[in-house]
């Protein structure tokens, strides 16, 4: 086994965007390098930027994260595949939409109602089959007006697509972002360099062979770790 992207020490949850039997299990706002992986076990890489947007007879809003830990600078959608509950540390507003028409796939468009809408004082659970739209209090009026289209009784649509139009993402059972960015482009050498560390990596042969290749790291006395130019040539090599 091996780890793959960044991801938080301090709740596990990968920065970038994880697909699972095609299901968005989580995103993020950025545009970044992912591989992706098909049915037959077959491999691709490219830049998965994924949009969500709401819409309601009132207007249309932007989601940015899926399934990340709520922060005051951004709108988060939970759905069950998080956890219990939204693990939020402080104070939100929080909406349960119900009824859903199916799960969030890439380039999908869902139906769901607006169940209730209330500020509460910490986490709140996430229903089976249900998802929760949160915003923190301390957060920007801006994101917190967002939610002002969304009243109790009334249907949405949820329309989660990739921005970036690679019809490739489409045919991908499997996709991780890739926060360490990329190391080869098309044979060449391609990346920015940074001090040694632990460093997990992917590359497609021109055969379309997928060479996994990990790195211990940060022991003294046992491994040192590797810069991203070391690990770049030796793909190369490979």
């Amino acid at each position: 086994g091996m780890n793959a992207d960044f991801f938080s020490f301090q709740t596990g949850v990968p920065m970038s965007n994880v697909i699972i039997d095609g299901q968005i299990i989580s995103k993020d706002s950025g545009w970044l390098p992912a591989v992706g992986f098909r049915e037959d076990g077959s491999a691709f890489m490219g830049t998965l930027p994924i949009v969500t947007t709401i819409t309601s007879d009132l207007g249309s809003i932007t989601v940015e994260c899926i399934n990340k830990y709520r922060q005051p600078y951004a709108l988060y959608l939970y759905t069950d595949a998080f956890a219990d509950n939204t693990h939020a540390p402080d104070e939100g507003i929080n909406v349960i939409l119900g009824s859903l028409s199916g799960s969030i796939t890439l380039n999908s468009t869902i139906t769901a109602v607006v169940e209730s809408v209330s500020t509460d004082n910490g986490s709140v659970p996430i229903p089976d089959g249900k998802l929760v739209l949160s915003v923190a209090s301390s957060a920007a009026q801006e994101l917190k007006d967002r939610l002002n289209i969304l009243t109790p009784g009334s249907t949405v649509s949820i329309r989660t697509a990739d921005a970036g139009n690679d019809t490739r993402w489409a045919e991908a059972k499997y996709a991780l972002g890739a926060l360490g960015g990329k190391l080869i482009t098309a044979g060449q050498l391609d990346y920015e360099d940074e001090a040694a560390a632990p460093r997990s990596a992917l590359g497609i042969r021109a055969d379309g062979t997928v060479i996994f290749y990990t790195i211990d790291g940060r022991q003294t006395g046992y491994s040192y770790g590797a810069r991203k130019e070391t690990v770049a040539r030796r793909l190369l090599e490979l």
